[in-house]
């Protein structure tokens, strides 16, 4: 067992709420836990219940944040993060795709079925459509050395998985046939796989670097999971088609939103037809899906569901449908999108229903307000984070002095071994006296220090079993943030030449406010490659700027 969990061990209120959790009487609340004593309090109750845990936070800086203290307790290979992904309604293509990357890569470790796996996530991107769970299974593409198939029947499976064929493969979604080399780039891997044929037999199977075409190393077996989130089986492409079909047929030609509408229609019901997916495909989600699947759908029935700050939550989604609505209306009015009304995600009741089929603990540093969960009962923490020593070693050494004064089990986190060796040093050379461990083994004595390895984003104290845990900012100071100049041209001007603007500057667009410009990328639109400004809103809305 952790000595981290071990921490936890004297607090009666976590005794009796993994008890309760042992016995399934959930959902329960707790209170009184913030900052770092969150990712303590669920890497210790999954500990004792052995089982791994789904971290819902309300909003991206606080997922960012538990997912840092997660690392530090359980560390960084248990811990993944699901971020959201934006929708396209749009056929612009840009040139990173790291989110889809990260969220198939976590979808296929919890398909694997790995134990003792955390997963942070905010609701917007839990809400999100994904892979549904029996399509991954099904269409997943296994094949070893000495293996038969035909390439022609593996390029169509492919096909099915989201790759898209090209000359040579240059990045994930890939794939390319030359003779008998078939060369695929899955999303879950770091690199391309060769696989060689002799007639329909698989000869041999190699990683290599899609730059150099050098082999990296050879494997025996070979996955190929998907490219995409949108998969349709030959049923579902049918289904699809025919509700366009009938949607054409309600346009009125002579009407010029309706006309646009027929010709985007039109153009992506031939795609569809072809198999050939597309980014803007998103448009679409509401003819696809009447059962939203979603990553609820990958979740073993043994994880713990933690949901942080639930009332800030359910705000959230109120305000990020509303807002997705008057942009869906906005598109349809100018004929991008095919109706102005559909459900694009899951609705946050139907994820409440099937959460509520695991047990649940919801977290709030103040509110007990957990009313939409219906919670059995509510414990409360008595944690306190603590405030910062701003580098000062005076500071730091007087509390220590205190702690030690007081009979607490003092552990301080330095970062990295060397950074807590250094320091363990200066404070027996201050008379303090203390241990050192790479990494947190054995709990100190009452009165005791321990120095060791580790970063957290706020330390903690516990003051009921005297335990206090001060992390590496408030030992060193906080990162100082620069600050960038804001772009300031005579009030009410307007960005004549956006050359003056540097990644980071605030800016004002007409009707979508202020936003933070983030540089320039090249995307395509509708077939035609263009420089755009990026401009960045809050929850990850992006702007694009002609």
């Amino acid at each position: 067992m952790s000595s981290y969990t071990k921490i936890m061990e004297g607090l009666a209120e976590f005794s009796e709420l993994v008890e309760s959790l042992k016995t399934n009487q959930t959902p329960l609340g707790v209170v009184g836990v913030s900052d770092s004593v969150r990712a303590h309090l669920i890497f210790c109750a999954c500990e004792k219940l052995g089982c791994g845990g789904l971290v819902i936070a309300h909003n991206d800086t606080s997922a960012a944040e538990i997912y840092n203290d997660l690392c530090c307790f359980a560390g960084s290979e248990r811990v993944v993060k699901y971020n959201s992904s934006e929708l396209m309604f749009y056929d612009a293509e840009a040139k990173g795709r790291d989110v889809l990357r990260t969220r198939l890569e976590v979808l296929n470790r919890l398909l694997k079925g790995e134990s003792g796996l955390f997963v942070v996530t905010t609701f917007e991107a839990l809400l999100s459509v994904t892979v549904p769970k029996d399509i991954w299974a099904e269409s997943k593409i296994s094949l070893s050395v000495g293996d038969e198939i035909e390439i022609e029947e593996l390029a169509k499976r492919l096909v099915m998985l989201g790759y898209r064929r090209e000359e040579m493969v240059e990045g994930a979604g890939q794939f390319s046939i030359r003779g008998g080399i078939v060369d695929v780039f899955p999303y879950t891997l770091d690199n391309p796989v060769r696989i060689e044929f002799f007639d329909t037999e698989v000869d041999s199977i190699r990683e290599f670097d899609a730059q150099s075409q050098r082999t990296i190393e050879r494997a025996e077996i070979f996955e190929a999971t998907p490219a995409g989130e949108i998969l349709l089986s030959d049923e579902e492409i049918e289904n699809l088609l025919q509700k366009l079909s009938q949607t054409e047929a309600k346009l009125d030609i002579s009407n010029e939103r309706d006309s646009r509408a027929l010709a985007v229609i039109k153009r992506d019901a031939e795609r569809i037809r072809e198999r050939i997916y597309f980014p803007s495909m998103d448009r679409y989600i509401p003819y696809i899906y009447d059962e939203k699947p979603t990553i609820l759908d990958y979740i073993s029935k043994d994880t713990v569901i933690f949901a942080d700050e639930p009332t800030r939550i359910s705000e959230g989604v109120e305000i990020r449908l509303a807002e997705r609505a008057e942009k869906v209306v906005e598109l349809y009015e100018r004929g991008i999108m095919p109706s102005p009304n559909g459900e694009f995600s899951m609705s946050y009741s139907a994820a409440l229903k099937i959460m509520q089929k695991n047990r649940v603990v919801c977290m709030s540093g103040i509110s007990r307000n957990f009313s939409e969960f219906k919670t059995q009962k509510t414990y409360s923490f008595g944690a306190r984070s603590l405030g910062g020593f701003a580098g000062k070693p005076e500071l730091l050494r007087e509390a220590v002095e205190h702690y030690k004064s007081n009979n607490y089990k003092t552990i301080i986190l330095a970062g990295t071994p060397e950074r807590a060796k250094t320091l363990q040093s200066r404070l027996e050379e201050d008379s303090i006296q203390s241990s050192y461990q790479s990494c947190l083994e054995k709990l100190p004595l009452p009165g005791g220090v321990v120095v060791c390895g580790g970063s957290l984003i706020r330390g903690f104290e516990y003051p009921l079993i005297q335990t206090v845990v001060i992390g590496e900012r408030e030992v060193f100071g906080g990162e100082k943030k620069k600050k960038r100049p804001l772009y300031r041209g005579k009030k009410g001007d307007r960005i004549s030449d956006f050359t003056t603007l540097n990644p980071g500057d605030y800016v004002v667009h007409r009707n979508h406010g202020i936003g933070m410009y983030l540089g320039i990328e090249q995307l395509s639109v509708e077939g035609v490659r263009k420089d755009y400004l990026k401009i960045s809103y809050k929850n990850s809305d992006a702007l694009y700027v002609p």
